[in-house]
């Protein structure tokens, strides 16, 4: 009887230890994805100018600083700095936190910041 509790014991504990494991690499590969997703996006943006709302910018560049923050700096890299953000629509973020703040922690990191991809100005829509 000792070795049945014994033996569930340890399959619970095994589990517990598994699902703890698990949860956190799949938060830390989201957050990468997340972080990936607004990258691309903010290309994206840059690519075709003039045919945006600002307000899509800064808020695409908030959520960039935000993810950039919670990510290893291993998959970091190189970031692009995009410069500071005054948006103040919705929010950016499960925390309470703010454009200003996020890009503060991003610009205290210990990595080689990048310049954003500017478009040629004859793209631009008239």
């Amino acid at each position: 009887m000792k070795r049945i509790i014994a033996f569930a014991v340890a399959f619970c504990l095994m589990a517990l230890i598994g699902g703890v494991v698990g949860y956190r690499a799949g938060r830390s590969d989201a957050l990468i994805e997340d972080f990936k997703t607004y990258n691309g996006d903010l290309i994206g943006y840059y690519s075709f100018p003039g045919t945006q709302k600002v307000e899509l910018k800064d808020f695409l560049i908030a959520r960039y600083y935000y993810f950039a923050n919670r990510i290893p700096m291993s998959v970091l890299g190189e970031p692009y700095d995009y410069g500071n953000v005054d948006f103040n629509g919705l929010p950016i973020g499960k925390d309470m936190t703010t454009p200003a703040h996020e890009y503060e922690l991003f610009k205290a990191k210990k990595v080689m910041f990048q310049k954003p991809f500017e478009a040629p100005n004859s793209v631009t829509n008239k």
